[in-house]
């Protein structure tokens, strides 16, 4: 049995990680962990090696959580077989991809829980994935005083509005 787990951030990762752990898995089930980071092209910086210098960083990041994410869960699951994989794309695509290609039997994420304007402006990556997934999504959200702060800052609205101004009604 396969199961694929996108981890964004530490917050989510334990409490993804917390979840696969607490289930009965069939012997020789295999874990994907799975983080998505936007392309050099989409990082911020001024210049060509200011984006790569980002997205150096980005990825070494990535890896070093799934790394932990992965102990995390051999910790609790120590016959498990577990795989990470940092991916570059769109997360919500490039999720759904990698099922496609995987072929896991569910998919496990965190939701940040986005509404109103922020869900507008900043999309939700875990609705697309349990719109577009040819699997079962399991979607974990965190208690509102366990979530992490979140703020838009002027280049998120202003990239939402780009996106929201493209849409076709």
């Amino acid at each position: 049995m396969k199961i694929l787990a996108a981890i964004c951030d530490s917050d989510y990762g334990k409490a993804v990680i917390e979840f696969i752990a607490a289930h009965n898995w069939p012997d020789g089930s295999e874990f994907k962990l799975v983080s998505v980071i936007e392309p050099v092209e989409k990082q911020r910086g001024n210049t060509d090696e200011d984006r790569r210098a980002v997205f150096d960083a980005e990825k070494t990041s990535s890896e070093k959580l799934l790394s932990q994410m992965k102990l995390d869960l051999l910790e609790k699951r120590p016959q498990a077989c577990v795989i990470n994989e940092v991916l570059v794309g769109s997360a919500s695509r490039e999720i759904v991809k990698c099922a496609e290609a995987c072929q896991p039997v569910m998919i496990v994420m965190g939701s940040h829980g986005r509404r109103g304007l922020e869900r507008l402006l900043l999309g939700s990556v875990s609705f697309y994935v349990a719109s577009h997934a040819a699997c079962a999504v399991s979607i974990i959200r965190l208690d509102h005083e366990d979530k992490p702060g979140f703020e838009l800052n002027k280049e998120d609205i202003e990239d939402g509005l780009k996106s929201f101004e493209r849409l076709q009604f």
